[in-house]
């Protein structure tokens, strides 16, 4: 059996040899980022939150061990649900709780509302995020993307063999497609009036992106 998107360990880990995974599991990504959490960022005081799907759970839990296991403090561990749109209510607590770093476990149209609501609230903690690493994310979020933390699976297109010159390939059919569509609507997400394709300078809020060292898993 070959799983071409699920993330979850157990599915490996169970040692059946004719199990695989093209990803990484929950463990080596939200593994990572909380080793990255507590190494890099030096975090202090990290908040929690899930939708409690199997995917952002298990992401959060796992992001949850590696914290622990290399001596960081959990101060808040939340919940949501993957249809909420308002997430005051859990922001205010780990607000309260004065969270220096917070992690979503969820995907990019939930974390775009919880990072839009955090800015609206005050919260300046770093936002870290597994299923945000997406144009859709930024688009959601708005000038809350800006500075968020995700991560990609595998390594840097970059580093691998033939990867710039298919990097370079891909920008440019992404901007000739974008054009195109742009140049069809004279309405955007900016405003009618607004000509988002014609300012090559604009800025775009980004997304700084935490990899994870193995692209694979095999049992």
């Amino acid at each position: 059996m070959i799983d071409p998107a699920a993330t979850n360990p157990i599915i490996t880990g169970r040692g059946f040899a004719n199990t695989f995974m093209v990803i990484s599991t929950d463990a080596q990504n939200a593994g990572n980022a909380g080793v990255y959490a507590v190494q890099v960022t030096k975090a202090k005081r990290i908040a929690i939150i899930d939708d409690r799907t199997a995917f952002g759970q298990g992401e959060a839990d796992e992001f949850e061990k590696a914290v622990k296991a290399h001596g960081g403090t959990i101060v808040a561990r939340e919940y949501t649900d993957n249809y909420a749109v308002d997430f005051s209510t859990q922001i205010t607590r780990i607000k309260a709780a004065n969270a220096d770093l917070i992690f979503f476990g969820g995907l990019d149209t939930q974390a775009a509302g919880f990072a839009r609501r955090m800015k609206q609230l005050g919260v300046t903690a770093q936002l870290v995020g597994g299923g945000v690493e997406d144009p859709e994310f930024i688009k959601l979020a708005g000038d809350a993307a800006e500075g968020v933390m995700a991560w990609e699976y595998g390594r840097p297109l970059a580093q691998l063999p033939g990867g710039k010159r298919t990097s370079r390939r891909s920008s440019r059919s992404a901007s000739a497609a974008t054009s195109c569509r742009m140049r069809r609507s004279a309405t955007t997400a900016h405003g009618p009036r607004s000509r988002p394709c014609s300012r090559r300078n604009r800025r775009r809020p980004t997304i700084t992106a935490l990899r994870s060292n193995r692209s694979t898993s095999k049992a």
